[in-house]
């Protein structure tokens, strides 16, 4: 878990997205296989190999001593908005987030983001979410995007954010 302070945000409950990006992942390079565009592990040395999930969701196959693969691997995530609910708080104030082993795309050192939104922010990111897809609403109820500038499109908003790292061991 990481440890967090939340985030002061008059009244309201506070809203995260988090993320995380692997520093020392190795390398892909797109072949071409049997005229099929796929992706092979380059072995770059000091790199790390892509965690257990990571390999199921790029569809890779151990080939050679290396990896081929349907997708390359990503080497970063990035959530929706999370809420401070969600997190245990913790009796000094702090709050307790656990970072979903599907956060992390490879074995190695990696950066772990959050960032804390305010309301504007967390309504542009929300009717963009919707917007682009993976909603359950018809076309036709799709709310517009939330915007607080007058007179135009866009949001005027404010973000804090927090980076730390922690290392993937494989055992």
């Amino acid at each position: 878990p990481l440890r967090i302070t939340t985030s002061s945000t008059a009244g309201r409950q506070s809203v995260y997205i988090a993320s995380v990006t692997s520093r020392e992942a190795d390398r892909f390079d797109e072949v071409l296989v049997d005229g099929e565009t796929r992706f092979r592990s380059a072995n770059v040395a000091g790199r790390f190999r892509p965690v257990p999930i990571a390999l199921l969701f790029a569809g890779c196959d151990a080939v050679d001593g290396g990896l081929l693969c349907d997708r390359e691997p990503s080497t970063s995530g990035t959530s929706g908005i999370v809420n401070e609910a969600s997190f245990t708080r913790l009796p000094d104030g702090t709050a307790s987030v656990d970072i979903p082993w599907l956060a992390f795309g490879f074995y190695g050192l990696s950066d772990i983001s959050l960032v804390s939104l305010d309301a504007a922010f967390q309504d542009f990111v929300e009717g963009q979410a919707v917007q682009g897809g993976g909603s359950t609403l018809s076309p036709g109820e799709i709310p517009n995007i939330q915007t607080n500038v007058q007179g135009g499109l866009g949001v005027f908003g404010s973000f804090a954010r927090v980076t730390t790292q922690t290392t993937v061991r494989e055992r």
